[in-house]
């Protein structure tokens, strides 16, 4: 139980820190997107908005993988339930490698945005 309430507040954290990151680089943003032209500025905009979503959607990706790891936990010291809590590990797994897939587009568009900053 220890291990669980450690690893579900150092995933808070990681999340905590991931939005403060996320609107320190906004302020930042803000002041260079400034001095753009409009069409830029419209391209800015939907990367933002998409970041936004796929941000949430990450944000519900790893939920979803703590609430399964935390049924496999609680299922693996059930007699008969061995199956389950396998089960849920892999759907977990999978919802991480989901998250995985979803911060690699993030990191792409974050790239994409910083080079329309650039240019």
């Amino acid at each position: 139980m220890k291990r669980f309430i450690a690893s579900f507040f150092l995933f808070l954290f990681s999340l905590q820190a991931e939005i403060s990151t996320e609107k320190d680089l906004d302020g930042i943003y803000q002041e260079e997107i400034e001095d753009k032209d409009p069409s830029k500025l419209k391209d800015i905009d939907s990367i933002d908005s998409e970041i936004k979503d796929l941000g949430e959607l990450k944000r519900g990706c790893l939920s979803q993988a703590v609430k399964h790891e935390n049924q496999a936990q609680r299922l693996q010291f059930i007699e008969g339930q061995l199956q389950y809590a396998k089960r849920s590990w892999k759907v977990a797994t999978e919802y991480k490698r989901k998250a995985r897939r979803v911060q690699k587009e993030i990191d792409s568009l974050k790239e994409r945005k910083e080079f329309l900053l650039r240019k």
